[in-house]
């Protein structure tokens, strides 16, 4: 099933509405990218992912993924070998999660509602912590790359 989507991203990608839009933005549930505890863990991010659908992503110009799945808000920014952030949301924990039998807490695990829009000529995406009504994150990118 990961190939059939990286052949439909590819074809969607070269649609001329796609193509020439002056953002573009991807969502999926799985991280593309791990954090540095996570990368040799496959079951936290999806390292056919970043290689298939980020490479595809990068070519296009894009400037964001927003993700789900770890339940704690974080931002990885573009660097010099993608032109992607990765955008995670945060879950139903508050504050805390459990592994098992082991109580985690950290400030950042809040449900989170991803605010997406234009702005003054800019992508904009604000994250909400839903908990405590406040915004967390502001992401700003211009426009993609011709």
């Amino acid at each position: 099933y990961r190939r059939r989507q990286t052949a439909w991203l590819e074809e969607a990608l070269r649609r001329p509405e796609i193509a020439s839009a002056p953002y573009l933005l991807a969502s999926c549930h799985i991280p593309l990218l791990p954090r540095a505890s996570e990368k040799d863990n496959p079951m936290w991010w999806t390292k056919y992912g970043r290689d298939n659908w980020g490479a595809l992503l990068t070519a296009a110009g894009a400037q964001a993924v927003l993700v789900g799945h770890m339940h704690e808000y974080r931002i990885n920014p573009a660097d010099s070998t993608r032109s992607w952030a990765q955008i995670e949301g945060g879950g139903y924990e508050c504050g805390e999660r459990w592994f098992g039998s082991r109580k985690i807490v950290n400030s950042g695990y809040f449900p989170t509602v991803m605010d997406v829009r234009t702005e003054n000529g800019k992508l904009v995406v604000e994250v909400w912590d839903v908990w405590h009504g406040k915004v967390v994150g502001r992401h700003e990118f211009g426009a993609r790359r011709a």
